[in-house]
């Protein structure tokens, strides 16, 4: 017996068999080593995950057969628009990625793959699927972003696994067709439908009962069916991302209001001219974005969204902040800049300074010890690529001073009298009390490109140095920016001035 055990070791030693190893799941796979080609030769029956990436291919390397325990296989950005049979032996490839090739159909033995789990198409030329794709019993994540197809086969219903679907910038997608598709996958919860030229949702999209994630952005949409409220489990929606969007949707309706477990919302840059009431009602909403939008009014019902942390509702029509706003305590992030909002220097200490609450006694303090400064300075350039958009701004002995570039001679802008000046100042100090109590601190932050703000308060007894790079964690806040728009206010009101520091 055991002459035979020793045997049939020998023999599988010989014919190089290895054991099948045991799947991993799809981020662990992403975890593991990289293979090059070359790489992968010399011990192919440890890879695991093989990158073949812009490698000019025109159809796959024979030497495919000899990784039997393959699970990962990445070409992406290559010349296939075929494949040959080589997939045939790999049996447990459970990530493929086809990303930007040539493929004007997807090939069948594609649909023979029983363990895959991850397929990305994204940024081919395909104009339909095959009906096989049904036979994908255990896929997932599926990538169609950036191709021409126009409908889903009717066996797509079959993917009842499917949990992520990326069907963004098909321009000619028959939506009421997939969405009526769609709403057979039961595991469905992320859906992308952006840059498809969609002008209306089909009230099919509340039967998609279990979708967590949807985003909409760069559609022509210009209004939501009552029926997206049915997505009781939906925690992300944005419907309006970047500048440029082409959605113009005006108002929500009050159905939005019905999902309880909405967490992220993103209306921006859309035609918003009322705040919709409805997202109030939101209870657990921690991300809130509407910038560009046409609003006038933060309507008193903001106080039930106690849980946000983000709201940015920067260039709409504000003329003024509610002081429900102040009853927000998770509220890290307020970004209001380009409104119409006219605060007196106090009101801004008193209102804006949200993270760390300021007194009476300390706002006393604050002008106390905003008297002790005798110099701020304002600087920003680009230090990797110089430009006319670096500039330098000082405020010192009730002079604002304005150099074109950080290096050149200031020359005078405007006289401030004796309570501008004051205000100033008071304004910038609030900025180093609310971040660092007023301490002396200073971060000098290299980063290769990109833009660095400076901003400098010069007393007799100290320099605080606020020195934030655009490539490190840390946001300037309002006031900041206002700072700076009033000072830029005095240039541009003066420009024409010619006096010399």
């Amino acid at each position: 017996m055991k002459r035979h055990i020793v045997t049939f070791i020998i023999l599988i030693s010989l014919l190089n068999i290895s054991y099948p190893q045991e799947l991993l799941s799809i981020p662990e796979l992403l975890k593991q080593h990289r293979f090059s080609l070359d790489e992968a030769l010399l011990e192919p029956e440890n890879v695991l995950l093989l990158d073949l990436s812009m490698n000019q291919l025109k159809e796959l390397p024979k030497e495919l057969n000899r990784f039997t325990n393959l699970q990962g296989l990445v070409l992406y950005k290559n010349h296939l628009s075929h494949l040959n049979n080589e997939l045939e032996y790999l049996p447990n490839l459970q990530l493929l990625d086809l990303t930007y090739n040539e493929f004007f159909k997807l090939p069948k033995v594609v649909c023979e793959l029983e363990n895959l789990k991850y397929l990305s198409l994204w940024g081919n030329n395909l104009i339909s699927l095959p009906d096989e794709i049904g036979n994908l019993n255990s896929l997932e994540v599926l990538f169609l972003y950036d191709n021409k197809i126009e409908s889903l086969p009717e066996n797509f219903k079959k993917l009842k696994n499917m949990k992520y679907l990326n069907c963004g910038a098909n321009n000619k997608i028959d939506i009421v067709q997939v969405i009526s598709i769609l709403k057979e996958l039961p595991q469905l919860e992320e859906l992308y439908l952006t840059n498809n030229s969609i002008t209306e949702l089909p009230p099919d999209i509340g039967n998609l009962k279990n979708l967590k994630v949807l985003e909409l952005y760069d559609n022509q949409l210009q209004t939501l069916p009552p029926e997206i409220g049915k997505l009781d489990k939906l925690e992300k929606l944005i419907l309006g991302e970047a500048r440029g969007a082409l959605n113009n949707i005006s108002d929500l309706p009050d159905e939005i209001g019905d999902l309880d477990n909405l967490k992220y919302l993103d209306i921006s840059y859309n035609q918003l001219e009322n705040f919709p009431n409805c997202i109030c009602k939101l209870s657990n909403l921690e991300f809130l974005a509407l910038c560009e939008n046409k609003i006038t009014e933060i309507p008193s019902c903001i106080t039930n969204l106690k849980k946000l942390k983000y709201f940015d509702i920067s260039y709409n029509k504000l003329t003024e902040l509610p002081d429900e706003i102040n009853t927000l305590k998770n509220l890290n992030d307020f970004i209001y800049y380009g409104n119409e909002i006219k605060l007196s220097i106090d009101d801004i200490i008193k209102k804006l300074a949200s993270r760390k609450e300021i007194s009476d006694k300390e706002l006393i303090q604050i002008k106390e010890k905003s008297k002790s400064i005798n110099a701020v300075e304002y600087i920003y350039y680009a230090p990797a690529i110089p430009d006319e958009n670096d500039y330098a701004f000082a405020i010192r002995d009730n002079e604002v001073l304005y150099a074109e570039e950080p290096e050149a001679f200031f020359r005078l802008i405007k006289k401030l009298d004796e309570e501008e000046y004051s205000k100033i100042l008071q304004m910038c100090y609030v900025l180093a009390f609310k971040y660092f109590d007023g301490k002396n601190f200073t971060s000098d932050m290299d980063c290769d490109g990109g833009s660095i703000s400076e901003l400098s308060l010069v007393s007799d007894e100290k320099v605080i140095t606020l020195n934030v790079s655009s490539c490190a964690e840390f946001e300037w806040d309002d006031e900041f920016y206002l700072i700076i728009d009033k000072i830029t206010e005095y240039y541009k009101n003066e420009s024409k001035t010619n006096e010399k520091y």
